[in-house]
Formats: structure tokens, sequence, C-alpha cells
């Protein structure tokens, strides 16, 4: 489903239950926020490419090179 605000709710489930994720895409990067509005990630783009994690607290998770987010997208299509 698709928000106004550029927003994206994604739905997975499993055998654990269901989970709703909002993905909010701004010119800054991407962020990850649960239902209620807690953020629990946030994306930005390198100037190469690639991506830099932050989780929700904006402690330093990762980050990926523009060759591992084509490879990953090459594994997903």
């Amino acid at each position: 489903m698709r928000g106004i605000d550029k927003s994206v709710v994604l739905t997975s489930r499993s055998d654990g239950g269901t989970a709703q994720y909002v993905f909010v895409k701004s010119e800054e990067g991407t962020l990850v926020k649960d239902m209620e509005g807690k953020v629990l990630v946030r994306c930005y783009a390198t100037q190469d490419g690639g991506m830099k994690i932050y989780d929700g607290n904006g402690s330093f998770v990762a980050e990926c090179s523009a060759a591992q987010l084509e490879r990953l997208a090459d594994a997903v299509n």
C-alpha cells in the first residue's frame, strides 16, 4: 500500500505471525518504521552508489558498496 507521503507499507508473514513496516523515502534516504511510527532503520545512499545503514537510534550498522547492492538486486530478480 502506498501512502501520500511517499511511504510504502510492507507486510511480512511467517509462522510466527504478521509484521508490518512502513518505508518512507526522502531526499536524505529511507526510513523504516513500525506501524506506531518508531524508526527502526535509517538508510542513506553514498556518493559512490552504495548505502550506509543505521539502527533506529542512529548507531552505524553496516555499509554496502554499489557492487554489493547490484548483486543483491540480481539475486532478488
